[in-house]
């Protein structure tokens, strides 16, 4: 029963992960993390943002033309991998 609440609650809990990347960027306390995951046979992109540890409150950042490359280019390969045939 707890497990159905949580996954109501929170469906991303459970979802598979089909690939994943870490973005760090100065100025964060923590990275930033995008996920390709498969949810009830559909794929999404999922974003998790670094929070402040003593706080929780997410704080906006800044990212660079570097990393921000780098998050496009890992989302093309999401976008490229929904699109191939399975």
């Amino acid at each position: 029963m707890l497990k159905r609440i949580l996954d109501f609650l929170d469906p991303m809990r459970t979802a598979e992960v089909v690939a994943q990347r870490y973005i760090w960027a100065a100025g964060m306390s923590g990275s930033m993390l995008i996920s390709l995951v498969r949810l009830k046979g559909d794929l999404r992109v999922k974003f998790a943002l670094p929070a402040d540890p003593e706080t929780g409150v997410v704080h906006p950042f800044a990212v660079s033309p570097g990393k921000l490359d780098e998050m496009i280019d890992f989302l093309q390969q999401c976008r490229d991998y929904n699109r191939s045939p399975s």
